[in-house]
């Protein structure tokens, strides 16, 4: 019976010990001081998985080291517009197998600067 009492115990408090941390979000001020030229150009080279070559160089995707490359893909009517890819997660960006050496995910931060940048109607300057 102590065995019992003692396990049960041990158990409820291995039990209630162990739980998943909560992401905190930051929560990011949307401004219309966010532009692609001051804020959102900087974070796609400083998290291309390649150091743009080959991906988003604008030889085999849309050159993202101008505005009118990504410009051409949020306007793009489908499943992977720069919005569904970036924001809604569609693809991984950057891939996850990018070399160990450049950035493997984008940060809370920088999510929230995108998707304000995106909802405030994307300006450029």
């Amino acid at each position: 019976m102590q065995r019992f009492i003692f396990y049960s115990i041990f158990l409820f408090f291995f039990a209630t010990a162990c739980n998943k941390d909560k992401i905190v979000e930051q929560n990011v001020v949307c401004t219309d001081e966010i532009t692609f030229n001051n804020t959102i150009q900087p974070i796609l080279s400083q998290s291309c998985g390649y150091s743009n070559t080959g991906c988003h160089d604008g030889v085999s995707h849309s050159d993202y080291n101008v505005y009118a490359g990504v410009l051409e893909d949020i306007e793009v009517e489908s499943g992977k517009s720069f919005y569904n890819v970036v924001i809604n997660g569609a693809l991984v960006m950057p891939p996850g197998n990018t070399p160990s050496d450049r950035p493997q995910e984008l940060t809370q931060e920088e999510y929230g600067l995108i998707k304000c940048w995106l909802d405030n109607g994307y300006p450029e300057q």
